[in-house]
């Protein structure tokens, strides 16, 4: 299947390679929490049936009954409308120019370039539409007025500060591997990380996101390219302690960089009967004597070697 593809980026003003996603969100007005993440394929499922495969996990598994749905005209489709219908769920949506309402194109309705008007769109769907200078909106909700449409629809600004904050601040586009499967590992502990910094925010009382960092540790395991396990933890946090989190197991090798290098923790994955293999530093000789002689004073120590 053909993953990677041609993408317009709004941030470079120029098409780069990428992927599209869909993703599935829920939002209070405060806080705004990702519920599922769809890569699209171009030679797979195309956007909309993605779309209508979240809406379905959202209803049937995770049991959501939200106030109201909103997405833009790319997904304004006529299947995904009698979906959200046949769930009673209430929508706020921009449709495009050259959409059939009552017989005839919305932009051939009025001359004027404000109006709403209850009809029928595809033939059979009953909706709300109001038009708002060059933009068209649609709902459900035939009692809504326009101000509370706009509104309503206003609400999906959440999703792009979203998007903002994994960009700018989680460095979502950063992962430089073409492997799908890494990609995916990648934006998926991207969007973790956003619903961490989403509680901190919200138990700090912070209205928005100040400038800081979260550094994830990895425990990645050969055998293939999922993570087995990690670790969100503040920037200033050391990157040995994450060697105090993991359940290390007989017979295993555990591969390091130099960031790990403390003989008190290593001697534990020793002690687990495991191997470990660490790149050295220029301190390496020193440290060796150091944390050498503080083992050599403490309990139940026989050997060590590196």
């Amino acid at each position: 299947m053909t993953v990677w593809r041609g993408v317009f980026c709004s941030k470079d003003g120029r098409s780069v390679l990428g992927l599209n996603i869909v993703v599935l969100a829920w939002s209070n007005g405060i806080v705004t929490i990702p519920l599922a993440i769809k890569i699209w394929k171009k030679d797979g499922a195309s956007k909309y049936i993605l779309a209508l495969e979240l809406l379905s996990y959202a209803r049937n598994i995770l049991k959501i009954k939200p106030k109201y749905v909103t997405f833009d005209s790319w997904y304004s489709l006529r299947k995904i409308l009698q979906r959200l219908q046949k769930y009673g769920w209430i929508f706020y949506t921009q449709i495009k120019k050259n959409r059939k309402f009552n017989g005839a194109q919305v932009q051939r309705r009025h001359k004027n370039p404000y109006w709403m008007e209850t009809g029928t769109i595809d033939s059979d769907f009953k909706i709300l539409i109001v038009r708002n200078g060059k933009k068209y909106f649609a709902t459900n909700n035939l009692a809504a007025t326009k101000q509370e449409l706009l509104a309503a629809y206003k609400t999906r600004w959440n999703i792009k500060t979203m998007f903002r904050t994994l960009y700018d601040q989680l460095g979502m586009e950063q992962c430089q591997s073409q492997s799908l499967t890494a990609q995916n590992a990648h934006i998926h502990l991207c969007f973790l990380a956003f619903v961490v910094l989403e509680r901190a925010r919200i138990e700090t009382n912070q209205t928005n996101y100040q400038k800081s960092a979260v550094k994830i540790h990895t425990q990645l395991d050969l055998k293939g390219n999922i993570p087995s396990f990690f670790l969100i933890t503040k920037a200033k946090t050391d990157n040995v302690n994450f060697l105090d989190h993991i359940e290390f197991e007989k017979d295993s090798i555990y591969i390091m960089d130099r960031g790990y290098l403390h003989f008190q923790r290593l001697h534990t994955i020793h002690e687990g009967q495991a191997l470990f293999i660490i790149s050295p530093c220029c301190y390496c000789k020193k440290a060796i004597e150091n944390q050498t002689r503080f083992l050599r004073n403490s309990a139940n120590f026989t050997s060590f070697s590196i």
